[in-house]
């Protein structure tokens, strides 16, 4: 007994990388959850400050550059739709990841309301340094998990396997 998908995949021949909201959303949470691992692990490697002082600071900010990158991130998604090379799509979310985290890192630690403006630190302190390069990983590494699990599920439900 065979069971059809709940849903057509959106990828065709023109758009290879086509995607829905749902995979959109899985890959953006992704992201998200690489960035508080990798952020954690460095600010309690370089500072050793304890995950939880780390996460105290990076989930509020995170979850506010996640809110306004995610439909920046779709809109740069929606636009690669068309092009199949992962590579491409790799080196544009990781731009993408970078610009994110250099602008929220920046105004993170030179925004005079933020906690994060005192002690001597600012957007190129070596913690605003681990914060950008945390948010310049993540993002990919959420593209590349969700794509792969998109286009391999296509993959199986064609009967073949997965390039990705």
């Amino acid at each position: 007994m065979s069971t059809s998908p709940a849903r057509p995949s959106p990828r065709t021949d023109a758009a290879p990388m086509a995607f829905t909201f749902r995979e959109f959303a899985r890959g953006a949470c992704r992201a998200w959850l690489w960035f508080l691992l990798l952020s954690t692990l460095a600010s309690t490697a370089m500072l050793h400050w304890g995950a939880l002082v780390a996460l105290m600071y990076a989930v509020p900010w995170s979850v506010a550059a996640l809110l306004i990158g995610s439909p920046l991130a779709c809109a740069l998604g929606w636009m690669m739709r068309r092009t199949a090379s992962v590579p491409r799509h790799l080196v544009a979310f990781t731009a993408f990841g970078a610009v994110v985290g250099i602008g929220t890192t920046t105004v993170a630690f030179a925004a005079p309301w933020s906690d994060l403006s005192g002690d001597g630190m600012n957007a190129v302190s070596v913690p605003a340094v681990a914060m950008w390069i945390a948010a310049t990983v993540a993002v990919p590494l959420g593209w590349r998990f969700t794509s792969k699990r998109a286009l391999r599920g296509d993959a199986a439900e064609l009967g073949v396997v997965s390039p990705a």
